[in-house]
């Protein structure tokens, strides 16, 4: 697979106008392309720039609301509701979590449940908005069945992405996972590039093990933790679609085959201002506990004890530097998608 380093600083106009020349207003689609941009500079490539061009033709063909009216439907004080008005995932999910740490500010914690989006792409990208205000956040979203239910061959539970955060003195916690063993589009990724994919992954359509990509992608794949992560994803609904009063199980829609049709989605995102808690001490505490952590005799095979988030800020700060590898394949998509709607295309 050949593969560019293209700059941020390249990337980012070009990314907005894209949106623009959609119809999304210029500060929503500032939003959206930086919550690409950085779900690529932190390494998460399967929710970067290359899902650009899906996002684009649901935008085209009514899949997506461009310009989306956000409204409360019930407000409890540090418990909100909110109709995302089938806005962009990401436009929502930011307005989402802004309320919660707008409420947080207020009440101590805050949780705000957003129904009628679609994919709100990496959730750390919205926990990290909370570890801005030295607050704690959770982040997820329902999203389409594409599970196999633990013991069953029903598509019956989603992948959701699952981000906790909590700040420290010097090294804030960010967890940033999906509840499958990997994201789908590193299944689609290795279909692509005519690879294998690793033992453990996924399991084909009569829920055997496989490294078929193809079989994958007819199949399921495999949560983590076996039957844990599978109770796990079923919570997610519970609290995103069940509680909220918005669309769950299949009800709701899918982001890559269907451009016409809403995604139905909807997203979790709480802040908990900590210091409200406990004072700021909370903060040393905090960084005691990771560092009790990291001072641990070294296991085989292992230079560093990391914590969930520090991978990523190095390979932030290396991207940065060396540009965000963009595969051919996806380049090309860019530039047609650019070329196609009248935008200057810089690489």
């Amino acid at each position: 697979m050949n593969v560019s380093e293209l700059s941020v600083e390249s990337l980012r106009p070009f990314l907005e106008a894209l949106f623009e020349a959609a119809g999304v207003p210029k500060e929503d689609a500032s939003v959206v392309t930086d919550a690409f941009l950085e779900a690529n500079l932190r390494g998460v490539d399967t929710h970067g720039v290359r899902l650009i061009p899906a996002y684009v033709r649901r935008l085209q063909q009514g899949g997506v609301n461009p310009v989306p009216e956000i409204r409360i439907i019930s407000d409890l004080g540090g418990t909100v509701r909110l109709d995302g008005d089938h806005g962009l995932g990401q436009v929502v999910g930011c307005h989402a979590m802004r309320t919660a740490i707008e409420r947080a500010s207020e009440h101590g914690i805050a949780m705000v449940v957003a129904g009628n989006t679609s994919h709100i792409g990496a959730a750390s990208y919205y926990t990290r908005m909370a570890l801005e205000q030295r607050m704690a956040g959770f982040a997820t979203s329902n999203n389409l069945p594409s599970l196999f239910v633990w013991g069953g061959l029903k598509r019956a539970i989603s992948n959701p992405p699952f981000s906790v955060s909590f700040p420290s003195r010097r090294t804030p916690f960010v967890l940033d996972i999906c509840l499958g063993t990997v994201a789908w589009n590193k299944i689609y990724m290795r279909l692509q590039n005519g690879e294998d994919i690793p033992e453990g992954w996924a399991w084909d359509p009569e829920g055997r093990p496989t490294t078929d990509p193809g079989r994958a992608a007819e199949g399921s794949i495999i949560p983590i933790g076996g039957h844990k992560g599978s109770s796990l994803t079923l919570a997610v609904d519970l609290f995103t679609g069940v509680l909220g009063g918005f669309a769950f199980a299949d009800q709701v829609g899918a982001l890559l085959t269907n451009d016409r049709d809403p995604e139905n989605s909807s997203c979790l995102m709480m802040a908990i201002d900590v210091s409200r808690i406990l004072g700021p001490e909370v903060l040393d505490r905090a960084e005691r506990l990771i560092e009790w952590c990291k001072d641990s005799p070294l296991a085989a095979g292992f230079s560093e004890i990391l914590m969930p988030g520090e991978p990523e800020e190095s390979i932030r700060r290396s991207r940065l530097r060396q540009g965000i590898p963009v595969s051919k394949d996806d380049l090309r998509a860019l530039a047609e998608l650019g070329e196609s709607m009248g935008v200057e295309v810089p690489f």
